[in-house]
């Protein structure tokens, strides 16, 4: 296990869903060792939350994108919400947009505070709120949580930011056993029903979710990460990925390398999972 700043820091172990305990005391040591260094040092005097004052800041990741105003409101308990506005489709920057649903736990020591630190908890498409609302407290140590804001993100088509919505209702996935997982093909027409069910499934999202399916995905949530540094006042992107977060952490450091600073991932997910490339073969004749 190790961490790293400004590129690929690498925490081994499982998601929090299936080992909590011994992945979240991992989780603990490894970032309290990898930020003692900004927690210890004295800080230039932050920006002003919501801001992007600094005149070396980098821009948002692609040409012409607007860097959103961030206005957080109180959530209860400590925690600030907002919502921020970043391009639907990147492709056309200046074109319509989508809001994203941010909670943030603050900075305990605003005097000090050094920055805002993302967390990702995997899925894909597990969203932040409820997460940060359960874990902030408990997911860092104290003297991490007093310089640094705790922000999680609803990645775009989940939760409060424009959720992706499949099926009308609980019954009506129930129906689709193997496309939901629900289920394992295990003959032929098990298989044949399997194919049927999710192709029948698929134009089912599709119709209810228009383009919107065009414009989710790993790398438009990188570009939203970026643009959300960029509003938060931050000069780089500081992650803490679980599972498929690691490798949401792994699109940043490639797509925005001069923009990265502390990763810490845990569960890493290899990029072949999404570029569709063979795993290892067991031998050199492919069996």
């Amino acid at each position: 296990m190790a961490t790293t700043e400004r590129n690929h820091g690498l925490l081994h172990g499982a998601s929090p869903a299936r080992r909590p305990l011994r992945s979240l005391a991992a989780l603990v040591c490894a970032t309290a060792a990898m930020l003692a260094t900004a927690c210890t040092a004295t800080p230039a005097p932050a920006a002003p939350p919501g801001t992007a004052a600094t005149a070396d800041l980098p821009p948002g990741g692609v040409p012409g994108v607007r860097v959103p105003t961030i206005a957080w409101t109180d959530a209860g308990e400590g925690y600030q919400q907002a919502t921020a506005q970043v391009p639907y489709d990147y492709a056309q920057p200046r074109g319509r947009t989508l809001g994203l649903h941010l909670i943030r736990l603050p900075a305990t020591d605003p005097a000090h505070r050094v920055g805002s630190l993302f967390v990702n908890f995997g899925g894909p498409g597990e969203p932040a709120d409820a997460l940060v609302r359960t874990l902030g407290p408990a997911l860092l140590p104290a003297q991490v949580l007093a310089r640094y804001d705790l922000v999680g993100v609803d990645p775009r088509g989940t939760g409060g930011s424009r959720s992706v919505r499949c099926s009308g209702s609980s019954d009506e996935l129930q129906t689709l056993p193997y496309a939901t997982e629900q289920a394992f093909p295990t003959d032929p027409g098990e298989q044949a029903e399997a194919v049927a069910q999710i192709t029948r499934y698929a134009l089912q999202c599709r119709a209810r979710n228009g383009d919107l399916l065009d414009h989710v995905g790993t790398l438009a949530s990188a570009r939203d990460l970026d643009i959300l540094r960029a509003a938060v006042g931050d000069a780089r992107i500081n992650l803490i990925g679980f599972s498929y977060g690691t490798f949401l952490g792994q699109v940043i450091a490639n797509t925005f390398p001069d923009r990265t600073g502390a990763l810490v991932l845990d569960g890493i997910v290899d990029p072949a999972w999404a570029t569709g490339a063979r795993h290892h073969q067991l031998d050199p004749g492919g069996r």
